[in-house]
């Protein structure tokens, strides 16, 4: 993959700081309709590869329930890289 992108809700500071620990970056960002709270801000970040690979060893981290995923991503369960 070249690269991940993950969006958060305004006033959502946990998903954003999480984001941005694993070296997220501003991609954007929107105004967004929810049925419960009406419009809402969202804001977009983004994750490349080379930023990935030079942070990725400083980070642990564990990704779950990606397994009925795995096949639109080409990948099978058991791959690593």
């Amino acid at each position: 993959m070249e690269e991940a992108c993950t969006e958060y809700l305004a006033g959502n500071h946990a998903s954003d700081k999480v984001s941005r620990k694993l070296g997220y970056a501003d991609n954007g960002q929107h105004l967004a309709h929810r049925d419960d709270t009406g419009h809402t801000m969202e804001f977009q970040l983004r994750l490349d590869r080379q930023t990935w690979q030079k942070n990725r060893d400083d980070i642990s981290c564990s990704v779950i329930g990606i397994e009925p995923s795995l096949a639109m991503f080409g990948a099978r369960s058991g791959d690593h890289g």
